[in-house]
C-alpha cells in the first residue's frame, strides 16, 4: 500500500490536537511515538487546558454534606454530583456513608481536585485528575503538638514562578481555660509536589495575634491562597476581620484588612469568591419588605491593598427563595441555591437570566455545599508514588469513581 504523502505542518497539528479532549488525547498517544511526547510537553499541556477553559460549557462538580440518622450514632453522608453540560439534564450523583472523618474538596486547579480531611482511612489528602485516571496520596507532615490541642488549616494551590503545585498545612497549639482559648504557638509546612516532600517554614506571623476562622475554607486565586480570619488585640479580642493570603509562589503570608463595613453589615453571612479574576467577599441580606434576596460584593482590585476594596451591588429578583449562593462561575454568572425546589440556578448579573442545573436533590438549605468549575487536563503527577484509580481502596474508589468525565 503506497504511504500517504500527505503531512500536516507541526504547529497545525499541534493547534488541532490542543481543542481535542482528554479522552481522545489519551488514545492518541499509541499513533506515534511523536505525538506521544507531544502529550506530555508541558507548553502543550498547558496550551490544551488553557484552550478547554475557553470553552463555553466546562462541567460543574458539586459536593455536600448531610447528617441523617441512620441509627445510632448519626452517620454523615458525602455527597458528590457530576454535571458536564449545562444543557443536558443528565447528572451523576454518588452518597457514600462515611464512619471516618468527611472529606472536603479544597480546589479544582488545572484539572487537579485535592480531597483532604483524613478521610477512608489514610491520614493525608489525596490529589485526583480524573481525566487520565490518576492519584496521589500525601500524608500530612509530623506536627510537635498534639492533635487534641491542635488547630488546622489546609490549602493546595499552584506555583506560578516553578510551575509545580504545592500545599500548605498550618498547625496552632492552643490552652483551653474552660472560659476561652489561649493561642500559643503555631508552625507551618508546605509540600511540594515534585519533591514529594514536605518542610517546615517561617509563618512570619505571630498566631496569637492571628485566628483563621475554622468554617472558612477559603479560596484559591491566581497563584494566591486566601483565608477570613481575625487580628486579636493584645487583651486577646477581635481588633477586626482580616484576609490571610498566603503565595504559593514565594511562600510568604500577608494580612489585608477587610473594607470598612458598618456593623450591620458586619455580621451578615459572607464567604469568598473569584470575581473577574479578583479576590471578592460577598455579604448575604434579604429586604424583608419586597423579599429580594440582596448580595453586597466587594472586590479586591490590588491584592494585598485594603483601600483597593471597591463595592458593587446585586440584587437578585423575588421570584427566587434563594438559601444562599455557591460562587461565581466566569462571566459574571453566580450559582444559587434554591431554597423550596432544592435547586442550584446559575444567574447571568447582567442579563438577569436565570438557567436551572440539574442538581436536583443533592443541595439543600440544610447541608453545606459547595459548587466548582472543572476543566479536565492532561496533568500527570510527579514524585513519589502514583496510582490509578481502578487500585484504589474500596471507600476510595466509590468516591473517585463518580468524577470521571
Amino acid at each position: 500500500m503506497e504511504r500517504s504523502r500527505f503531512n500536516l505542518p507541526q504547529d497545525l497539528l499541534e493547534e488541532i490536537l490542543s481543542r481535542l479532549p482528554v479522552k481522545s488525547l489519551i488514545r492518541f498517544k499509541c499513533v506515534k511515538k511523536s505525538w506521544s511526547n507531544l502529550l506530555q510537553n508541558r507548553n502543550f499541556i498547558a496550551k490544551q487546558h488553557y484552550n478547554r477553559c475557553s470553552q463555553t460549557h466546562p462541567s460543574l462538580l458539586a459536593e455536600s454534606l448531610d447528617y441523617t440518622i441512620w441509627g445510632s450514632p448519626i452517620t454523615p453522608r458525602y455527597f458528590l454530583s457530576l454535571h458536564t453540560h449545562p444543557d443536558d439534564d443528565e447528572e451523576r450523583t454518588t452518597m457514600v456513608a462515611m464512619t471516618t472523618r468527611l472529606p472536603r474538596m479544597c480546589v479544582c486547579i488545572n484539572g487537579i481536585i485535592c480531597l483532604a480531611g483524613s478521610f477512608v482511612g489514610f491520614n493525608g489528602f489525596v490529589l485526583w485528575n480524573p481525566a487520565i485516571r490518576q492519584y496521589k496520596l500525601v500524608s500530612y507532615p509530623n506536627f510537635p503538638f498534639p492533635a487534641a490541642n491542635c488547630f488546622d488549616c489546609f490549602a493546595f494551590g499552584y506555583d506560578h514562578i516553578s510551575d509545580d503545585y504545592k500545599a500548605v498545612s498550618i498547625c496552632a497549639r492552643y490552652w483551653n481555660t474552660g472560659n476561652s482559648f489561649i493561642y500559643m504557638d503555631s508552625c507551618v509546612h508546605v509540600y511540594t509536589l515534585s519533591t514529594d516532600s514536605w518542610r517546615q517554614i517561617n509563618p512570619a506571623f505571630d498566631h496569637s495575634d492571628v485566628r483563621l476562622h475554622s468554617y472558612q475554607n477559603g479560596i484559591y486565586l491566581n497563584g494566591v491562597h486566601h483565608w477570613l480570619g481575625l487580628l486579636m488585640d493584645k487583651f486577646g479580642q477581635c481588633e477586626c476581620e482580616i484576609v490571610v493570603s498566603f503565595d504559593m509562589g514565594n511562600e510568604v503570608f500577608q494580612i489585608t484588612k477587610l473594607p470598612e463595613l458598618d456593623n450591620v453589615l458586619r455580621e451578615k453571612y459572607k464567604f469568598f469568591a473569584a470575581f473577574n479574576g479578583c479576590l471578592a467577599l460577598i455579604f448575604v441580606d434579604k429586604i424583608e419588605e419586597t423579599l429580594e434576596n440582596v448580595f453586597d460584593i466587594w472586590v479586591m482590585c490590588e491584592f494585598g491593598v485594603k483601600g483597593s476594596w471597591t463595592k458593587q451591588l446585586v440584587v437578585i429578583t423575588p421570584q427566587l427563595e434563594i438559601a444562599r449562593p455557591l460562587g461565581f462561575a466566569k462571566n459574571e454568572e453566580l450559582f444559587l441555591l434554591s431554597k423550596d425546589k432544592h435547586a442550584v440556578f446559575l444567574y447571568n448579573i447582567g442579563s438577569q437570566e436565570i438557567k436551572n442545573l440539574p442538581f436536583r436533590g443533592l443541595l439543600n438549605s440544610n447541608r453545606k455545599g459547595h459548587v466548582r468549575v472543572y476543566v479536565e487536563s492532561l496533568v500527570s503527577f510527579t514524585g513519589g508514588y502514583v496510582f490509578q484509580y481502578n487500585q484504589a481502596p474500596n471507600d476510595l474508589y466509590n468516591i473517585l469513581h463518580l468524577i470521571v468525565p
